[in-house]
């Protein structure tokens, strides 16, 4: 009888901690996208309504837990060697995110952005841009004629910050990508561009060079900045 109750006693146990693993496995507890996905299919097919719950589940946990939450997704053929592309070799197809992944540190987003409230993501055909609440810049991606404005013209999967604009005191309000050159917009109402200038997209005047790796803030007529523009803080 004794060996029957200790018996009895294990399967107990057995199902406390089963129904413990459930329930912290259960909804409501997802804290990434993969977690969020997989309770949202269960055993049968997605739902469009059940993934997009699922992510919305995500990325409340993931701000939960450490601030704002990004998701990205599409084709990574910019990455050249480096990050996820390192080992795809030549099939494009493996290159290609279809599903929105979140982005975490330390791979893909940077430790200083932890916690960190987002305002908005720019994007262009090959490189993105972070604002902050605080009105700091992160740029990430492929960075062909300075597009990125962190100098560097190579690639980056993990975002890099504008230094050039808080070291000038800049804080930017708005931000938006083009093919190969970026806008930011500052709090007072100043425009600077960065990246490719050869066909004078940047709005910094011929005498600004081809290519411009670093924001250059841009002359309005009767507004000063001069016909190259300078550079951010000026």
């Amino acid at each position: 009888a004794s060996q029957r109750q200790r018996g009895g006693q294990a399967d107990a146990d057995g199902d406390a901690d089963g129904s413990s693993a459930r329930a912290e496995a259960g909804p409501g507890k997802a804290t990434t996208a993969g977690d969020a996905a997989a309770g949202a299919g269960g055993s049968g097919a997605q739902t469009a309504e059940g993934v997009v719950a699922a992510w919305q589940q995500a990325a409340e946990a993931e701000k939960r837990a450490s601030g704002d939450a990004i998701f990205a997704w599409g084709c990574l053929d910019w990455l050249s060697t480096q990050g996820r592309a390192a080992d795809k070799k030549s099939d494009r197809s493996a290159w290609v995110v279809a599903a929105p992944d979140l982005l975490q540190a330390p791979d893909g987003l940077p430790p200083a952005l932890k916690g960190v409230p987002i305002r908005a993501v720019g994007c262009g055909s090959r490189h993105a841009m972070l604002l902050t609440r605080a009105g700091e810049v992160y740029a990430w991606g492929r960075g062909v004629s300075g597009c990125l404005g962190v100098v560097a013209s190579g690639c980056t999967s993990v975002p890099q910050p504008l230094r050039s604009l808080k070291l000038g005191g800049v804080a930017i309000s708005a931000v938006s990508c083009g093919g190969e050159h970026s806008f930011l917009l500052s709090t007072t109402g100043a425009l600077y561009s960065c990246g490719s200038n050869k066909r004078g997209q940047l709005g910094l005047g011929a005498s600004a060079g081809e290519d411009v790796p670093l924001p250059g803030r841009v002359g309005i007529p009767g507004g000063g900045a001069g016909a190259a523009g300078r550079r951010a803080g000026g």
